[in-house]
């Protein structure tokens, strides 16, 4: 394949009729512009020029070659400029991945705040449940990543990436109103969830891990007996009366339900709220959308009813 350093030489010279001037041109000594049009002649196995004492003249096939040359270089000159402009977009675009409550409690509020700041990023969402996302990061499919850790449960090797805890979100046990006395603030001991039906993610979910694994202590068999993922289902099924749940604190915060209590635990758990992404400077645009994601967890963790 034809050394493009060299076609765009072979041209200049052509262009100029010396091999003296277009080496001014170019920056480069005349030795090594001769140098790299020999070098050229080898690779197309065809003499391109002749030395005379008026300068250089092109051969037949130095004048075939060069009708080439122009179509060759405004092709490279055309790639080159769309790799600035793909790397100009990127720079305006955030690509974001998160498990479901992270969206509600974190990336919903800081979209707000973000595009109030600069309205002409373009943001973009996936659905990603954790562990996973990883991947996804390092190969460039996503910019952010949200993502937890529950007690009990070791995060995924962050070799390669930058893995930022954001906050820490006690799990809080929620029951139906009309279940409890006493003061909210009262912590409420374990083995009151083993007494009621619950209400908790199927087996190997994150948050089922985690109840199983406070109440193991107790010795008893949870009766775990609606099973979802989704917070929202969750709370609107503990508001009908028809179980008791354990959640991070911070879902209780951001999904309004008349009708439960919230109360601490006998025992302080918590999942860690983390994000996810490539070294990278923090002027990008995505390092911006980071700092965001931080002011608004620190917003959030003053709202939560219970800090550890």
């Amino acid at each position: 394949m034809l050394d493009v350093v060299r076609l765009k030489i072979f041209a200049e010279v052509a262009r100029t009729g010396s091999i003296a001037r277009a080496a001014k041109e170019l920056g480069y000594t005349p030795s090594a512009v001769s140098q790299q049009l020999s070098k050229l002649e080898r690779q197309t196995g065809a003499v391109l020029a002749t030395r005379t004492h008026r300068g250089v003249e092109l051969t037949a096939e130095g004048r075939a070659l060069l009708t080439h040359i122009d179509a060759i270089l405004e092709r490279l000159g055309a790639a080159e400029q769309a790799v600035r402009d793909v790397a100009q977009l990127r720079a305006s675009e955030v690509r974001l991945g998160s498990f479901t409550s992270g969206a509600l409690i974190l990336l919903a509020p800081t979209v707000v705040t973000f595009k109030a700041a600069h309205p002409a990023v373009r943001l973009s969402l996936v659905e990603v449940e954790p562990p996973g996302g990883y991947d996804s990061v390092r190969t460039g499919e996503l910019d952010l990543l949200l993502s937890h850790v529950y007690p009990g449960m070791t995060a995924p090797d962050p070799e390669g990436l930058v893995a930022e805890e954001l906050f820490v979100d006690p799990l809080v046990a929620v029951l139906p109103e009309a279940w409890l006395t006493g003061e909210d603030r009262e912590a409420l001991p374990l083995e009151q969830l083993t007494k009621v039906p619950l209400i908790s993610g199927g087996p190997g979910h994150a948050n089922r891990l985690a109840l199983e694994r406070m109440l193991a202590g107790t010795g008893a068999t949870p009766r775990i007996e609606f099973e979802t993922r989704d917070y929202a289902v969750t709370l609107a099924l503990v508001a009908a009366g028809a179980g008791a749940t354990v959640m991070p604190s911070s879902v209780t915060v951001f999904t309004e339900q008349r009708g439960v209590r919230v109360r601490p635990l006998g025992v302080t758990e918590a999942r860690r709220v983390l994000v996810v992404h490539r070294p990278m400077p923090s002027t990008t645009t995505a390092m911006s959308f980071r700092d965001a994601l931080r002011q608004t967890s620190v917003a959030l963790t003053k709202k939560l009813p219970f800090n550890l």
